[in-house]
């Protein structure tokens, strides 16, 4: 039985970021979507009804199927790809092709097709030498593939004796829709917030998809599974913390709730509680906290009205009354931002620690040993986006935004 022609499934729950990538193809309707470097579509020979084929010989030695770019999709959990295949010689193509044809490379992308990743080859000493088809398969590590990344498969095969056909048919690549509870979904794994002069100065991304329930009852709103943050009160005891759309999407519709707690992680008191502020549009929370002890360390959970819906947010602590021109303050200099490779950071001043996070607050670089002078970093091998420069001397942080494109 074969599969529908080209499937690419965002599996969503109302107007939530839950996704997940889902590429089926079988050709029956064509090489529909795909980039095929003379890849033609036959029903003679087939594995199965209607399959892609390439010829290689002496002077057509490359050949290349690559999917369409499956964009903003990825949940970061592994994907599983499956596909039947065969190598036989041209002509009647029931001969099964000898050993020394050359390779296929199964490769993915996740920056549209810029760069492609090797999963597995295909060759002498893995290759299933028959003129029936045979399924492979193979899994690609959800580490490879962050939450909301593009994604791209192609194979890519490469000549180097005889005149052969490579079959290729019945594709099917999922990635597992199961949800991992965010990396702060308890509070002992809060993640730590900078409180930047206005709220897109530090705001970070976030989303309560696989969040699990807290032991915290809600002072206020109807409760729900919340992930957890924490910060550090300027000396002006004085900060807000808002939920707002995300940075990523600008989706709009997450009902949040703030609750904002101080003491230890295991005797937690309630300092604030907000649902609908009337400053914040689309039900989004706003809490406004003065006379705090400066130095003291907050705990805050933010979750979903009622725990029923999961849309992408951002979350940000601000202070409008902290100065925006804290670069002057270290003397630190941050180019280029924009930032395509290579991000160098000049200090005159030795520094204690320099961490690079994404705007999910996930630590992505870091260095801690002689930093002083000229600071390079290579972002190589990051996505595209925006990223804060973390800078801590004797206790003091600072934090820079930076776009790599």
């Amino acid at each position: 039985m074969k599969k529908i022609t080209l499937f690419v499934v965002l599996a969503l729950t109302g107007l939530v970021l839950h996704s997940q990538i889902l590429i089926e193809q079988d050709f029956e309707n064509g090489n529909q979507g795909w980039e095929t470097n003379l890849f033609f579509t036959v029903p003679i020979q087939t594995c199965s009804g209607t399959s892609t084929r390439r010829n290689l010989f002496y002077s057509s030695t490359i050949g290349s199927l690559a999917s369409p770019n499956v964009q903003g999709q990825s949940n970061g959990n592994d994907i599983q790809v499956n596909f039947d295949y065969k190598i036989v010689n041209w002509g009647t193509a029931t001969v099964p092709t000898p050993a020394g044809w050359g390779n296929m490379v199964m490769q993915f992308s996740t920056n549209g097709g810029s760069t492609w990743n090797d999963i597995a080859t295909i060759d002498d000493s893995n290759h299933v030498s028959t003129n029936s088809c045979v399924t492979k398969s193979y899994t690609i590590s959800g580490s490879t593939v962050e939450i909301g990344s593009d994604f791209a498969f192609r194979f890519y095969a490469t000549w180097a004796s005889g005149d052969y056909y490579i079959y290729i048919d019945d594709i099917l690549i999922q990635q597992d829709s199961s949800q991992s509870p965010p990396m702060n979904d308890a509070v002992n794994d809060a993640i730590t917030l900078d409180i930047g002069a206005l709220y897109d100065e530090y705001s970070v991304d976030a989303s309560v998809l696989g969040a699990t329930s807290d032991s915290e009852s809600a002072s206020c709103g109807l409760d729900g599974p919340g992930i957890w943050y924490k910060f550090t009160v300027p000396a002006s005891g004085t900060v807000n913390i808002e939920t707002n759309t995300d940075n990523a999407t600008n989706t709009l519709g997450f009902d949040s709730v703030i609750e904002v707690f101080s003491g230890p992680m295991n005797n937690l008191t309630s300092l604030a509680c907000n649902n609908d502020s009337p400053n914040a549009d689309y039900e989004y929370s706003k809490v406004e906290l003065n006379g705090l002890v400066p130095g003291e360390e907050l705990y805050f959970r933010v979750w979903e009205n009622g725990g029923d819906e999961t849309e992408p947010f951002s979350v940000s602590v601000y202070n409008d009354a902290l100065s925006i021109n804290e670069a002057a303050l270290l003397n630190i200099k941050i180019h280029p931002n924009p930032v395509l490779n290579k991000l160098n950071i000049e200090t005159q001043t030795e520094l204690d620690q320099i961490t690079i996070t994404n705007i999910l607050g996930q630590e992505v670089l870091v260095k801690k040993d002689n930093l002083v002078g000229n600071i390079a970093f290579n972002l190589n091998g990051l996505n595209s986006g925006a990223y804060f420069v973390r800078i801590v001397k004797s206790k003091e942080t600072k934090v820079y935004k930076v776009i790599k494109q």
